[in-house]
């Protein structure tokens, strides 16, 4: 680990439209970077010893209070006529991906591991310094065990407040 110093983050960056006229580490770069290092994280190993480490009944509780929550109302200012039942979906999607992780691991597919997962990857938590070609994470307080997909889902939906040309950075 090394102090990376004061860099933009890469919403800002991309609001910026800095990666865009970068020749040499632009936004597919920054993708595969992502992808890459995310595929080495997942990778690591989990035991149960890491698991109860890493659980964090508070943390669970922030991501549902302003996370999961307001679904619901999003849903509805966006003219959803089924946001009701379509929060309270998400609202049980999150509890049940809760149960698989923690409490019944017998109920979760063999082939979907848990993986440590980041728990807050959104793009600014992604640090980018585009003169040496680096990346760097930071807000790791919501660190988990959770299913492989959790911070592509996370970061994927925070990319719909950035600007359309550059959602092409998620999958």
């Amino acid at each position: 680990m090394e102090d990376l110093g004061v860099l933009p983050t890469l919403d800002n960056t991309i609001l910026q439209n800095k990666l865009q006229y970068n020749a040499h580490f632009g936004s597919q770069e920054v993708a595969t970077a992502l992808g890459r290092g995310l595929g080495v994280l997942h990778a690591l190993q989990v035991d149960q010893d890491t698991k109860d480490a890493l659980r964090n009944p508070n943390s669970d509780d922030v991501v549902f209070e302003l996370a999961v929550k307001g679904v619901e109302d999003k849903l509805a200012s966006l003219g959803v006529g089924d946001s009701a039942v379509l929060g309270n979906r998400v609202a049980t999607a999150f509890e049940d991906s809760k149960q698989l992780i923690y409490e019944q691991e017998g109920l979760r597919p063999a082939n979907v591991p848990v993986v440590l997962s980041m728990g807050d990857f959104w793009p600014a938590s992604v640090l980018v310094d585009g003169e040496n070609h680096r990346l760097g994470l930071i807000g790791w307080e919501f660190a988990h065990t959770s299913l492989p997909l959790s911070d592509i889902a996370q970061f994927c939906g925070s990319t719909k407040s950035l600007p359309c040309q550059y959602r092409s950075l998620t999958p």
